[in-house]
Order: structure tokens, then sequence, then C-alpha cells
């Protein structure tokens, strides 16, 4: 499967399944690419796009260093952009997921003429730096084992292996970066579909933010929270695609 090199040097993985117009699906943290094909995500839109399917650097199986100065947003942001060079994919649609949203806002900021469609899902405007969350402490102090047990006690065993193969150290410098990202200034023009599941503590930001944008819709997602609205993909897809079909 093919690698890009960022700017820095780091090798990101991502995986292509499918022809069609291009779409970059962007994962959560401590997930990585091969969570979107065990969701069902990847055949399925695989039937009617190019899905191009990245491991965010410090995930699954592109490098992990460690340090926040590896994870500033716009190394990501760069990664992003290079894979869709790679591709030859002048423009794509994009699907992010958490994480993965945050990083498509900063992709309207920065490169607004590559992207088609936006979706985002699980995440509102960045909110100014808060105190690390439990589970946050516990991967600090205690490693990617007492992280998985404190946020993935329905996780089924596929998902839990794989948060299990994460590097703590990475994922705390991703977290110690993201402290310092800010949101981008100004609203995009884009069609763009977000949501979140309704148990989800970014619910009233994501729908809040949906509403200030020119060209958005929001959808909430009945009785799931927020790892629950990704792992079960049939909550979205069919209105995802429907979204990117519209003419």
């Amino acid at each position: 499967m093919p690698n890009v090199t960022g700017r820095d040097g780091i090798q990101i993985y991502y995986e292509v399944a499918g022809d069609g117009d291009p779409i970059l699906l962007v994962h959560g943290f401590a997930m990585g690419s091969a969570r979107w094909s065990a969701a069902g995500y990847v055949s399925r839109l695989a039937e009617e796009f190019r899905v191009i399917v990245p491991d965010l650097r410090g995930h699954g199986k592109s490098d992990r260093p460690h340090g926040a100065q590896h994870y500033k947003s716009d190394l990501v942001l760069s990664d992003l952009i290079a894979i869709l060079d790679s591709e030859s994919a002048k423009q794509a649609h994009y699907w992010g997921y958490s994480l993965g949203a945050i990083f498509g806002r900063g992709l309207l900021s920065v490169a607004p003429e590559r992207l088609g469609k936006v979706i985002l899902g699980g995440s509102g405007p960045l909110r100014p730096p808060l105190e690390d969350p439990p589970e946050i402490h516990l991967l600090r102090e205690q490693g990617i084992g007492a992280y998985v047990a404190a946020v993935g006690p329905n996780l089924t065993p596929e998902a839990r292996a794989s948060f299990l193969q994460n590097d703590a150290e990475a994922l705390v410098s991703v977290r110690d970066a993201r402290l310092q990202w800010s949101e981008p200034e100004g609203l995009p023009n884009h069609r763009i579909l977000v949501y979140a599941g309704e148990e989800d503590g970014e619910f009233q930001s994501a729908r809040a933010y949906a509403e200030t944008l020119p060209n958005g819709t929001f959808v909430g997602v009945p009785g799931a929270n927020h790892g629950m609205t990704f792992a079960r993909s049939g909550l979205i897809l069919d209105t995802a695609i429907g979204f990117l079909q519209e003419t």
C-alpha cells in the first residue's frame, strides 16, 4: 500500500479502494484507517467512490514520533494534501470523524479548493484548552491498556485490539499538540454535513456550528454516544451517501 513523506520526513500510510470521485476518510484520536474498514464504511463507499483512507501521523501504520512538535496542525494538514497530490486528486470529498473533523475544518481554511462536499462527525469547534480528562491522565500515567479500559468498556474485540496497538507516548504527543491548535477563522461556503450522536458530549457544539454555516446541514443520531455513532456505520451511511450524491 502507498505511503507519502511528510514535510519533516515522517512516513504517512494510506489505502485506496474503489473507483469514481475521490473521498478522503480521516479517523479520530487513537483510531486508524482500519477502523473505517472494520465498521463497514469503506466497502459501502467504494461502490460509488474512490476511497482514500490514511493513518494520521502517530496512528496505525504511519510513523509514530514522540514529541508535540511532530503534530503541529500545519504538518498534519500538509500530510493530507500530500496524499491528495499522490493520488492526483485535484479535489476530493472529505469525511472526518472526531479528530478527523478538526482537520477537515483546517483543510477548509488552508486549502478550500481541494475539497468538494464535506462531512464532519462527532466534533464541534475547538474550545480553549482544558485540563486532561480522566482517560488522558490514565494514558499518561499508566499507558494504553488503562486508557482503553477507561474509554472502551463496550468495544468489540476487534476494536479493542486496534486501540491496544497504539503507542501511548505518541498519543500523548498528539494530545499535547492539540492544546496549541486553534479554530480557523471565517466560515466556508462548501456544502457541509455535520452530525453527532445525541448522547455525545460534542452534540450541542456540533449542532451550533452547523447552524452558523452558509451551506450547512446538521443530523443528530438518536440514542448514540461518541463511540457508537462511529462504530455503527448504518446509523449515518445512507444519509451521508445521499448527501454526497446530491447535485
